[in-house]
């Protein structure tokens, strides 16, 4: 699961203090519902908020931010069309909400509706009022596994203008550039040169610049706790298979990209990555 609880106690936190107390009050479950989402239990919290939605006179304010919670809920709990069914009704009710857009555009992509997700993101993007480059670097990962690598491109050049020592955007450049047929070795070094060294994704960059095997990076993987373990191997295995790729090796690319949509979350951008390479090789 997404360790994002965070987003949906910050949001719930309006909801509890400004409710009318009730027989039923549904700031108690909002309350319960935000513990358990910390806690990272969020089948509890959709039944907390669901519980909390049936409150009987629930004001039309409360009503959405319970429902905007759920949907965040079902998404961690990868309930992925229900999550899209509640924040569809929340856009309903408050059309011009940037981030809700952009939550049910990432919904839509860990489902594999990388069409929707796209025009979710846009959608975001022209809502945002400021420079929001975590939906740039989202949309990015959507344009790229549609087989869009320039496009994913400039997406992915607009992170790292923003903030030069976002290795992964760096790495997602390089490959997207070269993917669309576009040669940026120096580019790549010079934006790779800026990264801290001891701090991952670095190993994988230090591979793409001829600076460590691929078993380097599977040791460098293997630190730290279980979850970033895991995260990493999926890092791995993707930007492995894409420099397999690069390089005229597609049948090493294929058991690589399999690996990773067997194994790994859809919350993570690599798996649409090898999602959209397997059909575009056959895998």
């Amino acid at each position: 699961m997404k360790a994002r609880a965070w987003w949906l106690a910050g949001v719930l936190a309006g909801c509890i203090a400004g409710g009318a107390a009730q027989a039923a009050d549904p700031r108690e479950d909002a309350q319960a519902a935000v513990e358990a989402s910390e806690r990272g239990d969020f089948d509890t919290a959709i039944h907390l908020l669901t519980q909390a939605l049936a409150t009987p006179g629930l004001p039309a304010g409360q009503r959405v931010d319970l429902t905007l919670h759920r949907a965040f809920a079902y998404d961690e709990d990868g309930d992925y069309d229900r999550a899209i069914d509640d924040y569809s009704s929340v856009i309903a009710q408050r059309p011009h909400a940037a981030q809700v857009y952009f939550r049910r555009g990432i919904a839509h992509r860990e489902k594999g509706e990388y069409q929707k997700a796209l025009a979710d993101f846009d959608v975001a993007m022209g809502r945002a009022a400021p420079e929001w480059p975590f939906i740039y670097g989202d949309r990015g990962v959507v344009r790229f596994a549609l087989g869009r690598f320039a496009e994913a491109a400039e997406d992915f050049a607009h992170v790292v203008a923003l903030d030069p020592t976002d290795q992964y955007a760096v790495l997602w450049l390089h490959i997207a550039r070269n993917r669309a047929g576009e040669g940026n070795g120096a580019e790549f070094a010079r934006d790779a040169a800026k990264s801290e060294r001891d701090v991952w994704p670095r190993p994988l960059l230090a591979f793409y610049l001829g600076d460590g095997t691929a078993g380097e990076v599977r040791k460098a993987a293997a630190e730290g706790g279980a979850e970033a373990q895991q995260n990493k191997d999926c890092e791995t295995d993707f930007f492995l298979g894409e420099y397999a790729l690069l390089h005229g090796h597609a049948d090493g690319a294929k058991p690589l990209f399999r690996k990773v949509v067997a194994s790994c979350s859809p919350s993570l951008g690599v798996y649409a990555g090898a999602a959209g390479e397997l059909k575009r090789v056959g895998g």
